[in-house]
């Protein structure tokens, strides 16, 4: 992508045309094949510091993507799909978010298109029937228009909010490995292991909280007409969320 970064419009406030921006240059060609791979985890030799910086590299150059000002007719500025959802959608409006807050960004569509394929699937209804199940949250009809495009892409969404998403334990991992350097003695494979799962699932775990906030907020303000299905995003958070807790006792007995 080839673009100007400079006479950027910056904006704070994350608004509705955000989210289709960023998928926009998710799924693009430069990006989707990285993307893909962004979840991948380093083999034990390259537990380093460098390596674990690494795993930010990639929601780097999506920032400098999404801040940057293309011509008009680039695609990323394109609304690629019809839906009554995107009425007044315009992915060329520039935020300039950081690469931390992009990553939570996709974080939060990623778990709302996988609450919305499970009650989906569980509904036996035919694919013309899935806005139904978003609660109004367009993005995420935007998501599975774009997987149909790239379905190469779609084991990877549908993992969704395993152990692949470590960008908020970057810090904590680095530390660790600076730790383990300077010990004199290496801890096992399967210790290794049993370390990074438990900070998998500390992290989820902090992603169910946030996501259990949001939902509360919505429910307190919420109509009679989306209560029913923020209940179940509700129910289906705090089932989540108590297998993850079972796996966590289980490492600590």
């Amino acid at each position: 992508m080839v673009g100007d970064t400079e006479n950027v419009s910056v904006v704070e406030n994350r608004t509705k045309h955000c989210p289709y921006r960023l998928l926009n240059i998710l799924f693009s060609n430069e990006f989707a094949t990285r993307f893909g791979q962004s979840g991948d985890k380093p083999p034990r030799a390259d537990l380093d510091t460098r390596a674990v910086a690494d795993k930010s590299c990639f929601w780097q150059d999506v920032h400098v993507a999404h801040v940057t000002v293309y011509p008009a007719d680039h695609s990323v500025n394109a609304l690629e799909f019809s839906h009554d959802f995107f009425v007044g959608i315009d992915p060329s409006t520039v935020k300039d978010h950081s690469s931390k807050k992009l990553f939570d960004m996709w974080k939060e569509m990623n778990r709302y298109y996988i609450l919305a394929e499970k009650k989906f699937t569980a509904s036996g209804q035919h694919e013309d029937n899935f806005p139904n199940f978003v609660d109004s949250r367009g993005y995420v009809v935007y998501l599975r228009k774009w997987l149909e495009i790239k379905p190469e892409l779609n084991n990877f969404v549908k993992s969704g909010m395993l152990d692949k998403d470590q960008f908020d334990t970057l810090d904590e991992n680095a530390s660790a490995s600076a730790s383990l350097s300077s010990s004199n003695t290496t801890p096992s494979k399967s210790k290794v292991r049993e370390l990074q799962e438990k900070s998998s699932i500390l992290t989820m775990l902090g992603d169910i909280r946030r996501q259990l906030a949001d939902v509360d907020r919505e429910i307190v303000h919420a109509d009679e007409s989306s209560l029913e299905r923020l209940e179940e995003d509700r129910n289906l958070l705090l089932h989540e969320r108590q297998g993850l807790i079972s796996k966590l006792r289980g490492h600590d007995q």
